[in-house]
């Protein structure tokens, strides 16, 4: 078994396998090789970044996380309140400091910031250290098909090339965050009429802060709202419950001040 991706949409699918009793090896493959990291069961508050740019706001979450260590507390107490800020740095980025964000930083992001329980991280460990999953840093190649099985060809990190032989193939990338990309009628079609553009940095769709839609001559539409994955572009993080949950009511609440009901016209 291939599973293309690294992050908690592989652990979902490693842990059907699981409940499937699935015995055979499985093998793990994203661009830097890192999974989700584990909560801590000792619960506190951290301190608030302070930095302006990306590069001070990066090296002083470094600076934190090695203080919280070395003072015996846990890191994903700094991470945590880096978390809560989020939506306030991201707005304060340029456009290229998000972008170098994206590129360099993303995945380190990722896993640190969205965590899974110590059990399941225990679990993830038992199966790495009997032999079972191995995790590689690389990209998949190309991909034969023969009358038993697929050859899958690995790019690794060092210019390494190698073929895994599995039976089956999983994505596990998770959202695609670029509309543009996506394969979405709906999506496609808003962005083709122009009805709505891509987000800042190519994320989502572009919004106010109450997440109205802004058309491609950047008039915002009173009655066409985008929440979640659709807002990452405006806000970064905007996929957890609780954000989606939190932007879900915000238009509710909009929407039931208004006294005049209209349906658009595009």
């Amino acid at each position: 078994m291939l599973i293309v991706g690294t992050g908690l949409s592989m652990v979902d699918a490693l842990l059907t396998l699981e409940r499937h009793d699935h015995q055979g090896h499985i093998h793990a493959v994203s661009r830097h090789g890192l999974i989700p990291q584990a909560h801590s069961d000792n619960h506190g508050r951290g301190e608030p970044l302070t930095g302006v740019g990306l590069r001070a706001l990066m090296r002083e979450l470094r600076s934190g996380v090695e203080e919280a260590r070395r003072m015996g507390r846990p890191w994903q107490w700094r991470m945590d309140a880096t978390r809560h800020q989020a939506r306030a740095l991201w707005r304060g980025l340029t456009l290229p400091e998000r972008q170098r964000f994206l590129r360099h930083a993303r995945s380190y992001w990722d896993s640190h910031r969205h965590r899974i329980a110590p059990e399941i991280a225990l679990q993830l460990q038992t199966l790495r250290q009997s032999g079972r999953l191995t995790i590689h840093k690389g990209r998949v190649g190309e991909i034969r098909a023969t009358s038993a099985a697929l050859e899958v060809s690995l790019r690794e990190v060092g210019g390494q090339h190698s073929t895994k032989t599995v039976q089956c193939v999983i994505s596990s990338l998770g959202f695609e965050l670029d509309p543009r990309r996506g394969d979405s009628p709906l999506l496609r079609n808003l962005l083709r009429t122009g009805v709505a553009r891509p987000g800042l940095a190519g994320l989502g769709l572009r919004t106010d802060e109450l997440g109205r839609l802004q058309s491609a001559g950047g008039r915002l539409w009173s009655s066409l709202f985008a929440l979640g994955t659709l807002r990452v572009g405006e806000l970064w993080e905007s996929t957890a419950a609780h954000e989606i949950q939190q932007q879900a009511i915000e238009i509710a609440e909009h929407l039931a001040r208004r006294s005049v009901r209209y349906p658009i016209a595009v």
